[in-house]
């Protein structure tokens, strides 16, 4: 009677509802971001193929770039807004095993590769200089990053600037992307002007660069 056909109907209802959820929940698991930019985001969707997308540009049915900046992309996933930065990547979709661990950054309008990381567990933003010698942190991020830099051997540095002291420490996990370093060589400044650390040599000598434009990509070494 009609109240069997109800029953039905919200059964039906009910499984729709279910399924699309469960969609919802893959597509957002399946999503990797390898590297931001402002009104850029360099995105896998299930492993598949690299893809730049601007806001906009849909990534698959029902996945849409909403807006993305060097800090995280917002897809509208089923019209619902979900955030991702390079770090939930790593967890959000893990690297196929037959792929080489990699981060993709790209170049801002100066033309400087900033790198969204963590350290110790605790998000940075990197700025690549291949002319440093090892990952330089100032104090704030350091004290923030529960790194007790003072303990470190104390050294004179030279910059632009004039002389500098600094601390050596050593950094237990480095990520960038869904690359992974453990006990890497940093050290800490007395100074606390720049807003970003520096990605040098103790990190970047363990991968492979390579440079296409206003791209560059880290991949592991093997």
């Amino acid at each position: 009677g009609w109240g069997a056909s109800m029953a039905v109907a919200v059964w039906i209802a009910h499984l729709c509802l279910l399924a699309a959820l469960t969609l919802e929940s893959a597509w957002a698991g399946d999503i990797s971001v390898f590297g931001l930019a402002e009104d850029r985001a360099v995105v896998t969707l299930a492993g598949g193929k690299i893809r730049v997308l601007r806001p906009g540009d849909k990534l698959a049915e029902g996945i849409t770039l909403h807006q993305a900046d060097r800090k995280a992309a917002v897809f509208l996933v089923n019209g619902r807004k979900q955030t991702f930065t390079i770090g939930d990547a790593i967890t959000a979709a893990a690297a196929p095993s037959t792929h080489a661990a990699r981060a993709i950054i790209m170049a801002d309008p100066s033309g400087h590769f900033f790198a969204q990381g963590k350290v110790n567990g605790g998000t940075l933003r990197f700025l690549v200089d291949t002319g440093a010698t090892h990952i330089l942190l100032n104090p704030s991020d350091a004290r923030r990053l529960g790194i007790d830099y003072l303990k470190g051997k104390a050294s004179v540095s030279s910059t632009a600037g004039g002389l500098i002291r600094v601390w050596h420490v050593k950094l237990d996990e480095v990520r960038v992307g869904d690359l992974v370093a453990n006990s890497v060589d940093a050290v800490v400044s007395e100074q606390d002007s720049a807003p970003f650390a520096l990605l040098g040599m103790s990190f970047l000598h363990r991968l492979r660069m390579d440079r296409d434009g206003d791209r560059l990509t880290l991949s592991q070494r093997f």
